[in-house]
Order: C-alpha cells, then sequence, then structure tokens
C-alpha cells in the first residue's frame, strides 16, 4: 500500500493531494517572512458569532476537531497533513485518528481545536486558466513587477485573491483576541477613545456594577468582568452583565470590531512557538463597495465535515477497526 495516499483517497471527494481542500474553499496561510505581510479584512459570518470584547474571543464561535498526520508526501514537498475528528460526529464517537493516536502511533497527534473565520485578502494577482478546464481559474500573485511570469505581458487581468478561510488553533486565536481588546478600546465612529461607564442587568437594567464603583477598578479589572458570568441583586438574571460605554468625542459610542477595520497580518516563528502579528492598517471604516463581489459567505458546518470511518481508514493506510462493530469503545 501507497504510505502517502491510495486510490481510495485519490478518489475522496474535495480532498485533493494536500489534506485539507475543504471542497475548494481557498485557505489563508499569513506570511512568515520577516518583511512580508498581508493585508486583509475579516469577514463578520453570520453562522458564526461575533467576537467581543473582554477576555479573548467568544468560545461559542464555530469550532472543529482536528488532528495532525505527521507523514511526509512521496515527493517531500508536504511535511504532513490535517484531518477532522469524526468523534463529534460519529454517532457513536468514534475516530480512527483517536484511535491510533492512544494506541502509541507517534506520526497521529492528539486532536485539537481549530476556529475557523472567513477574510478578504487584498494581495493582488492574476486568474490564470487551469490546466483542467472543469476547475476553475486559479490566482496566481502577482510579483508587481515586469514580467510577471507572463502573466502581466499578456495584459491578464488584475484581481485581488479574494475570500479566504483562516483556521487558527487555540493559541493563534487568543492573539487575535488581544487584536480585538487593543482596537475595542477606539470607537467605529470617531476613533475616540472608550470607556465603560458601568455594567447593568440585561433583564431589569439595574446596575451591577455602579460608575462609582468603577472609579476604584482598574482597566484589567474592569476588562476581565466584562466577561465574566454572575447574577443581578436586583432580580434572578444570572449570566452576563451588560457594559455601559461612553465615548470621550462623540455621541454615539462603539467598540471598534476586527471586521471594521484592515489589517496587516503576519506569523512568527515555528510550530507551537509560533504568533500571529496583527496591526490596523489605515482607518476605521467600512468594507469598500468594489470589495463587496468577493464576499461569498463560508457555510463551515457544512465545508468542515469530518471523513467517514472508512475514508479516515484510505487516508491513514491503516485498517478500520471498527468495521462491522456496534461498540463505540476503543
Amino acid at each position: 500500500m501507497n504510505k502517502f495516499k491510495t486510490k481510495a483517497q485519490k478518489n475522496l471527494k474535495g480532498s485533493g493531494g494536500n489534506f485539507p481542500k475543504w471542497h475548494g474553499i481557498p485557505a489563508f496561510w499569513p506570511p512568515k517572512k520577516d518583511s512580508d505581510s498581508a493585508k486583509v479584512r475579516f469577514i463578520k459570518n453570520e453562522i458564526t458569532i461575533e467576537v467581543p470584547y473582554g477576555d479573548g474571543i467568544d468560545t461559542d464561535l464555530f469550532s472543529y476537531k482536528e488532528h495532525w498526520i505527521n507523514r511526509p508526501s512521496k515527493d517531500g514537498k508536504r511535511k504532513g497533513f490535517n484531518m477532522i475528528c469524526s468523534t463529534d460526529t460519529d454517532k457513536q464517537g468514534r475516530c480512527l485518528s483517536c484511535h491510533y493516536a492512544s494506541a502509541g502511533k507517534k506520526h497521529i497527534s492528539p486532536f485539537r481545536i481549530m476556529t475557523p473565520l472567513q477574510l478578504i485578502d487584498y494581495t493582488v494577482g492574476h486568474l490564470k486558466p487551469n490546466d483542467d478546464s472543469s476547475k476553475k481559474p486559479r490566482f496566481e500573485p502577482c510579483t508587481m513587477s515586469r514580467p510577471c511570469k507572463g502573466s502581466c505581458e499578456k495584459d491578464m487581468d488584475m484581481t485581488i485573491a479574494g475570500a479566504r478561510m483562516l483556521t487558527l488553533g487555540p493559541s493563534h486565536l487568543s492573539h487575535l483576541g488581544e487584536f480585538q481588546e487593543h482596537i475595542g478600546k477606539t470607537c467605529r465612529s470617531c476613533g475616540g477613545d472608550i470607556h465603560v461607564v458601568s455594567f447593568d442587568c440585561p433583564a431589569c437594567e439595574g446596575e451591577i456594577v455602579s460608575a462609582d464603583d468603577l472609579t476604584e477598578w482598574s482597566p484589567k479589572e474592569i476588562n476581565e468582568f466584562s466577561g465574566r458570568e454572575g447574577s443581578c441583586s436586583h432580580c434572578d438574571y444570572e449570566g452576563t452583565p451588560e457594559e455601559v460605554i461612553d465615548c470621550e468625542s462623540c455621541d454615539n459610542p462603539e467598540r471598534t470590531e476586527i471586521y471594521d477595520v484592515d489589517v496587516h497580518i503576519k506569523k512568527a516563528g515555528e510550530g507551537t512557538q509560533s504568533a500571529l502579528q496583527l496591526q490596523k492598517s489605515g482607518q476605521t471604516g467600512r468594507l469598500g463597495k468594489e470589495f463587496k463581489q468577493h464576499i461569498e459567505l463560508f457555510e463551515f458546518q457544512s465545508i468542515l465535515v469530518a471523513p467517514t470511518l472508512d475514508e479516515q481508514a484510505a487516508i491513514l493506510g491503516e485498517p478500520n477497526i471498527f468495521e462491522g462493530s456496534k461498540s463505540s469503545n476503543y
């Protein structure tokens, strides 16, 4: 059996030659070079929950489990690939990657939680015809010098990379949360500084923490409290308090969100020591009309689907130990 990809693997819909190619949805990979960064705009996908101000990213964002299969391709170009864990979708909670990872297969890692986000990649390039006419043209970044692999000389239309999917693990997601916390201190309407006036009950509108009490709190304490659940002494409400904010420069205070700004993004470091570096680019504002044609909201629940147990066996090149078994114990 081929140690990297069997015939069955080649026939898996949407898998392509480099797992995973989420059913044709293009992925975004932050640049790694010290001198490079990509300019992007995060898109609020209605399938997800918006990123709130407070302690990092809301845990209610859509997420999934993923295994890293540390097995290089025959040509040596790929160090390994990812595969979605099926414990949440299999009726009996079974997953071959989980089984073989716990059985000591060192090239199969235990699952980790991943969160997908949608963005527009502003990278300029050309749409080049695919060798397979049945497939969509492929995007090729422009070097902005002539000749650009022949594309500029052939007067091929310029475009941007457009809609992409960025998947983040817990560490990188926390970096995005820190960036949201930073830009959330400014007003979306005018760019002025935002201040918390009080914390109120969303049910009865009574004060949970008054403005006078907040004068004795540090910014860190205020930030931590904004995402903390508690109870209201005025009614039976239990949950997250509602923050009442004020802007020093206008009468329409709104926190800036990651969806309101263009962002320069890059990745520094390698592996588990890597970090996302994010920096606001330009002024806060709505996405330009010329870019809205590139928005096609991804249905993450439909795209990020775990392979069946038989498909997992084909991808891993291992027996399906659950075949014919009704037991979920392994």
